[in-house]
């Protein structure tokens, strides 16, 4: 199961979250993802948004997606916890939830890039609009993060594969430095022994 991070301060909003995440478990997988099924964890303040995310990393478990709520009443909004969620992991995917309409999308996207891992949504959103956004996101996480290690295996095996041929080569120069030594030292044995023939038939 993929993990996902909701956070908002109103309670209904928080409830409804719930409630899509709970029809996400009872329906059957798509056909062509696997990713229907979803741990999610709710909190309904800045700062745990925060810790959740720092811990998921530290266990080696990082969450795929962040829903986070824009205006949080009396403390840090979604944008800081967007920021720092961002620093902390650059491959979570965010979602910036709000009521409001004066938050620009372009401007968020400005204090947190990359715009290809931000989604902007204006509440009040359906059950099944943000239950689809959650499929997509995951899966796209899931397919990047393959790619990564995919390429991270690749390139270990061309970093092996180079150590194996300079080892080959270094064999390689080691002996046709031996065989030019030992064609040297025949080529000196060999005038020694002309020269001594030719003082042998002058005697």
């Amino acid at each position: 199961m993929l993990r996902v991070l909701v956070m908002d301060d109103d309670e209904q909003s928080l409830d409804l979250f719930k409630m899509v995440f709970s029809v996400a478990q009872k329906e059957k997988p798509a056909p062509v993802s696997n990713d229907s099924q979803f741990n999610v964890t709710f909190c309904d303040r800045s700062i745990d948004a925060v810790n959740h995310v720092k811990e998921s990393i530290s266990e080696g478990n990082p969450f795929a997606a962040a829903f986070l709520d824009i205006r949080m009443e009396g403390q840090e909004d979604g944008i800081w916890v967007g920021q720092k969620l961002r620093a902390m992991d650059p491959d979570i995917e965010l979602v910036f939830v709000t009521g409001y309409s004066g938050y620009n999308p372009n401007e968020i996207a400005r204090l947190i890039p990359p715009v290809h891992k931000m989604i902007y949504v204006q509440k009040p959103f359906g059950v099944h609009e943000i239950l689809h956004l959650a499929h997509a996101l995951v899966h796209k996480w899931k397919t990047e993060k393959n790619d990564r290690e995919i390429r991270e295996r690749l390139s270990d095996l061309v970093e092996e594969r180079t150590r194996e041929l300079k080892l080959t080569n270094d064999k390689l120069e080691k002996m046709v430095q031996e065989r030019t030594e030992h064609l040297e030292e025949a080529n000196i044995a060999l005038k020694v022994l002309l020269k001594q023939r030719e003082g042998d038939k002058k005697e």
